[in-house]
């Protein structure tokens, strides 16, 4: 339980590092890495989709996102560390994917689409397992991150739509895992 608890805090360590690294090189370099954010349906911004989650506004956009970011990764990493990494790429890469494909023409940067992803993820963890785990943890989401909805209305200042498109993600990730498990507890897989 400890050497879990290390490697977790480890990650988590590792994880804000990255991003306030990145944060600090962006400023040092008066702002260069914005032109990496995500910009839909143009074949340059499609490299957004991995580096736009690293890239941040300013240091109050950086800690807000790095904060929930680590406690959404940390309740994730309870149900394993190779868990919490499968399904961050897969937020990542598709909610990205379903960004650049319906989001409004902007240059979107910021860890919240991960963040909502993994969100939405810990949510219907509780609806699909319906294990007391999994219960107590959505029910902890929802009791800490409850003004996340307000995140997903339109809003011009905030990429409402990477919101969106992260907690479809997050979702679709819980469903796709879950029904994958029960194929295979009933042999289908």
């Amino acid at each position: 339980m400890k050497k879990m608890l290390i490697k977790q805090l480890r990650i988590l360590f590792l994880l804000a590092g990255l991003m306030v690294g990145v944060y600090l090189i962006n400023l040092v370099f008066g702002g260069v890495l914005f032109s990496y954010g995500l910009i839909p349906r143009r074949l340059t911004g499609l490299w957004g989709v991995f580096t736009s989650v690293l890239i941040h506004k300013d240091l109050g956009h950086l800690l807000g996102n790095l904060s929930a970011l680590l406690v959404l990764a940390w309740l994730c990493m309870l149900r394993s560390i190779r868990y919490f990494i499968i399904a961050s790429t897969f937020i990542i890469i598709v909610g990205g994917l379903l960004l650049w494909l319906f989001g409004r023409s902007a240059s979107h940067i910021g860890a919240s689409g991960w963040i909502f992803g993994l969100w939405g993820l810990l949510l219907a963890n509780g609806y699909f397992e319906r294990t007391i785990k999994n219960i107590v943890i959505s029910i902890a989401v929802i009791v800490l991150y409850s003004g996340f909805v307000f995140g997903l209305l339109p809003d011009k200042q905030v990429s409402f739509e990477g919101h969106i498109c992260g907690m479809i993600a997050g979702i679709l990730f819980s469903w796709l895992t879950h029904k994958t498990k029960i194929a295979k507890h009933n042999g289908y897989a």
